[in-house]
């Protein structure tokens, strides 16, 4: 599964998937001018409003995107939650590092909820409002600090803080930035702050005994614009440093320019006519600058003739041109021809007789799966070109080693043969295996290049330009990519363990140079830790000197504009269907093209795919606690009532799968899940109305009707934990439909909920009950402090 909204360590091999975040959804998403973002960075009250506007519309920086509140006019048949987050995958028993509140979803499903408990005539319309909703006069001098938890979700205050210059965010697209220019020469660097330390006291020591108190000002300014995570919510004019704590320091040329270095020691040179000067240690870099039309012009150098390539953007990021030549990319010869090379290369390469029997299997199945297919001969044998570089690699100064190399030509070959077969393991990459899948499906030759310039230089440059470097711990075949998986068993191997790493840099990468200050954000493969961690970082160096490390999320990369732009980002290819999400799902700023609305949409969006011409291949996200999937759930026993039943574990249910056949007759569809082949629905295909039903949360009458199921089979205790979650979920989702986005909640369902609620408290035993009521009193205090920071807000 892939997981929507939570970031977590995977467990077996089922994940949640992802939604996508993306930068698109954070980082760069708001932007405000002059010092707009230094005060919401620094003035405590007004960073704390900042925060609950931003909880509210479920902005949350590590790649979770916002779900597009209830339109006019929503239905009762709309859905009740709605979050998906980009963060990657979910998987059963995985307790989130992060939660936030959950963005607006529509309302229950009275009339489903209405069969799951009948009414009683016990409570009225107007008694269930005042039990959910009180409204008391609301005083808005009463708000004080931000809460670390509402309705049972932990809010972190530095991940909802969004990570925004002041002046506009997005830079990499041509637009100028206002951040004020000093002329001076002073270095970037990292600065460990003395306990007391003011910004002032530092930034008058980085510039010298000669700055006045005007650019000491400016460069307090661009500090805090600087490390905006790491002093959210405290008051630049009485910040006091604290033991420990590092800063990153920005620096400046006498001609006027800005300079700040990331941790890899790349320095950005930024003026203030647009540009930008990108240096990397290695002596190559990029010179951008914007152009009349509201595009870019990236120039990049080097001292060999590959280095030097000029990219030319539009407006919307895409590639007008690119003259990029390198030599190492050469077009095949002939099928046979390089079918026997290939081969030849196997037999000296592959030292495992096993491996090398299966390795040339594959050869031949990757040829008759092509001519199904409707591949040319061309695609094979590029393909084969491109393996071929990746064992005919060796001597000193290589990335991989040679069975590293090994791994990764039998994974490829794998992969090509057989592009239902490719699984995300234990890993939360369910959104980067469809990419995977899908290349695999339609340009197989995309994904053997890729991997054979990481192999061969330990780098990807993508269609836009954009160097994508790799660590050598991301190089390491650690945990299932060390091991040889029989073919469809969910396990991820090191050649998708490469492609996913490489996928989700390309993205991240691309996001972190387009922003001033820049970026500092790469997603990281290591050794695992213990048992039920996957290694997988999202490492964050703009947080903490040394790098916030959240486990087990590809970040933005894996959001429904993420996985769509790491697409374009990998072949330039401008195409429609790569990724699509029910707009219970999707993020806000998602376009049209990528989310559907109701069932018919998707119907109309398949049947087109499937006239497309190519392999169809529809990257979809679905709930994993969405009905065909919560039945594996829960013979897996990966269910919330199987594990912590948190407010949390109802949410983290986001997974992405791929639609590989449509029969617009039938209505049936073929699908290709990342859980193994067990779990795919190829040769026994869903219908297409009940794969809809799979992109739609599910409501709190379902979770409530389920507990009901199994009330008599758990213990007072788990019952009365259940209630908790289902009802703290309920009653964020309530809020935010109500507060988030002004829209009218389905009062009949909700009472419908409530109802079925009082009648399961009352099964418990009193001291449970009393437990349990008072949790909702709570709830009932924080919707009332949504309130009240509002009126507050809206005071301001």
């Amino acid at each position: 599964m892939a997981t929507v909204e939570a970031k977590a360590a995977p467990e077996k091999d089922v994940k949640a998937p992802p939604t996508t975040s993306a930068d698109n959804t954070t980082s760069d998403s708001t932007t405000t001018g002059g010092d707009n973002t230094r005060d919401q960075a620094t003035d405590s009250s007004s960073a704390r409003s900042t925060l609950v506007d931003q909880a509210l519309n479920s902005y949350v920086d590590a790649g979770i995107a916002p779900v597009k509140p209830v339109q006019e006019g929503a239905t009762t048949g709309d859905d009740g939650f709605g979050i998906v987050d980009g963060s990657g995958d979910s998987k059963p028993g995985d307790k989130p590092e992060m939660i936030f509140i959950p963005p607006a979803g529509a309302a229950d499903q009275s009339a489903e909820a209405a069969e799951v408990v009948p009414a009683d005539g016990s409570k009225d319309a107007t008694d269930v409002a005042q039990t959910v909703n009180p409204t008391p006069e609301v005083d808005a001098s009463e708000v004080k600090d931000f809460p670390e938890k509402l309705f049972g979700i932990t809010i972190d205050r530095d991940d909802l803080v969004e990570d925004a210059p002041s002046g506009p965010v997005d830079f990499g697209l041509g637009k100028s930035y206002d951040g004020g220019f000093l002329k001076m020469n002073v270095r970037p660097q990292k600065y460990e702050v003395k306990p007391g330390e003011t910004l002032d006291d530092i930034a008058r020591k980085h510039l010298g005994p000669k700055a006045t108190q005007d650019e000491v000002d400016v460069h307090v300014k661009h500090i805090v614009d600087s490390n905006q995570k790491l002093l959210a919510g405290r008051d630049a004019d009485t910040y006091e440093g604290q033991k420990g704590e590092i800063l990153r320091l920005p620096g400046y040329t006498t001609d006027g320019a800005d300079l700040y270095k990331d941790h890899r020691g790349t320095t950005y040179k930024v003026t203030d006519d647009g540009k930008m000067k990108v240096s990397y240690l290695d002596g190559t870099g990029f010179e951008r600058s914007p152009n009349e039309d509201g595009g870019i012009t990236k120039k990049y150098f080097g001292s060999k003739p590959q280095d030097n390539y000029t990219v030319v953007l539009d407006k919307q990021g895409k590639i007008v041109s690119n003259d990029r030549v390198d030599p190492a990319h050469k077009p095949a010869q002939d099928l046979d021809t390089e079918s026997r090379r290939l081969e030849a290369l196997a037999n000296k390469g592959l030292g495992l007789k096993n491996e090398r029997e299966q390795f040339k299997n594959d050869m031949q199945e990757f040829i008759k799966t092509a001519k199904r297919s409707g591949l040319p001969e061309s695609e094979v044998a590029q393909t084969f070109a491109e393996v071929s570089r990746i064992l005919e690699a060796g001597g000193p100064g290589q990335p991989m080693t040679s069975r590293e190399r090994a791994r990764l030509a039998i994974g490829i070959m794998r992969g090509a043969a057989y592009p239902e077969s490719g699984n995300q393991g234990a890993h939360n990459t369910c959104n980067m295996q469809v990419l995977e899948n899908r290349a695999y499906s339609r340009e197989p030759s995309m994904n053997a290049r890729l991997l054979a310039d990481v192999a061969t230089t330990g780098k990807f440059i993508a269609a836009d330009g954009t160097v994508v470097r790799l660590e050598p711990a991301d190089l390491r075949a650690h945990g299932e990519g060390a091991t040889n998986p029989t073919r469809g068993e969910n396990v991820r191997s090191y050649a998708s363990q490469i492609f996913q790493v490489t996928a989700g840099n390309a993205f991240h990468t691309r996001e972190n140079e387009g922003k001033v200050p820049p970026g500092d954000t790469r997603y990281a493969q290591v050794k695992p830790s213990d048992p039920t961690d996957t290694g997988e970082r999202l490492i964050d160096y703009n947080k903490t000197a040394m790098g916030d490390k959240s486990k087990g999320t590809p970040g933005g990369a894996a959001t429904v504009m993420g996985i769509n732009e790491t697409a374009y980002l990998l072949n330039g290819k401008d195409e429609s269907n790569v990724f699509i999400a029910s707009d219970d799902v999707g993020d806000d700023k998602a376009p049209k093209d990528v989310t559907f609305t109701s069932a018919q949409d998707l119907i109309d969006r398949l049947t087109a795919a499937t006239a497309e011409g190519k392999p169809m291949s529809v990257g979809l996200a679905v709930f994993s606690y969405a009905e065909p999937f919560y039945d594996l759930m829960k013979q897996i026993g990966a269910t919330p009532f199987d594990g912590s039943s948190s407010v949390e574990s109802f949410m983290q249910d986001g997974h992405a799968v791929r639609i590989v056949g449509f029969d617009p007759k039938t209505g049936m569809a073929q699908l290709d899940n990342q859980w193994g082949d067990v779990n795919d629905r190829v040769s026994k295909p869903i219908d297409v109305y009940d794969l809809y039903n799979a992109t739609r949360r599910v409501t709190p009458n379902q979770w409530l009707g389920r507990l009901d199921e199994r009330w008599y089979s758990q213990t007072p205790e788990q019952n009365a934990e259940a209630l908790k979650g289902v009802m703290g979920a309920s009653f964020a989702n309530w809020a935010l439909i109500q507060e988030g986005s002004g829209k009218q909640i389905d009062e009949r369902a909700r009472q419908v909920a409530m109802d079925s609620y009082e009648r399961m408290v009352d099964r418990l035993p009193a001291n449970l009950q009393d437990s349990v009521r008072k949790t909702i009193e709570q709830y009932n205090k924080d919707w009332d402090y949504l309130r009240k920071a509002r009126k507050e807000e809206a005071e301001q």
